[in-house]
C-alpha cells in the first residue's frame, strides 16, 4: 500500500479534475495538446478556460480538459477509423460539436490539423453530468457537452 495521505475526493481536487455542474459555460480554446492513444492513433488534448457562466460564476478562470481522437488509416484493418469523430462534429442536432461550437466546422471532406488555428477561439456548450456505466473509471462522474453552434 501507498500512503499518499489525502483521501480519494481531496486528491482528486488537488490533482485538477473539474466536474462541472450542470449549465451554459463559454470556453476559450488555451490550448492544444496534439498526441497518441496507446493504440497509436492520434489525438488532441483541449484544454479550456471557462470565460463566463450565468448559473455558476464560481468557475470562471477555471481550466477543463477534453480528449479527441482524429480519423485515422488502421493498420489492423486498412480502413480509416472515424469513430469518436462526435467530440469534434457532434451528433447533427443539439450539439455542434467542438468545431461548430467554436466556428471552426470543416468543408468539404477535410478539417485543419494545425493546432494554432484554434487557441483564442471562443464556443458555448451546455455541460451535463453523467455516470461511467463501464471500464476503469466506472462509476465516476463525468461531463458532457453539447456544443452551441456559433
Amino acid at each position: 500500500m501507498i500512503d499518499v495521505g489525502m483521501d480519494y475526493e481531496t486528491a482528486v481536487k488537488a490533482t485538477g479534475r473539474l466536474i462541472l455542474p450542470v449549465g451554459r459555460y463559454e470556453l476559450q480554446v488555451s490550448e492544444i495538446r496534439p498526441s497518441n492513444t496507446q493504440e497509436g492513433r492520434p489525438q488532441w488534448g483541449w484544454e479550456f478556460n471557462i470565460l463566463n457562466s450565468d448559473t455558476h460564476p464560481e468557475f470562471i478562470g477555471r481550466k477543463i480538459f477534453i480528449n479527441s481522437v482524429l480519423p485515422w488509416l488502421d493498420p489492423s484493418t486498412g480502413k480509416i477509423d472515424t469513430s469518436g469523430l462526435f467530440v469534434l462534429i457532434g451528433n447533427g442536432k443539439n450539439d455542434a460539436g467542438i468545431l461548430g461550437g467554436i466556428g471552426k466546422r470543416w468543408q468539404g471532406n477535410s478539417f485543419d490539423d494545425t493546432p494554432q488555428l484554434y487557441i483564442g477561439t471562443i464556443g458555448k456548450a451546455d455541460v451535463k453530468v453523467s455516470t461511467i456505466k463501464k471500464g476503469t473509471y466506472a462509476g465516476q462522474e463525468q461531463n458532457t457537452f453539447a456544443w452551441i453552434a456559433a
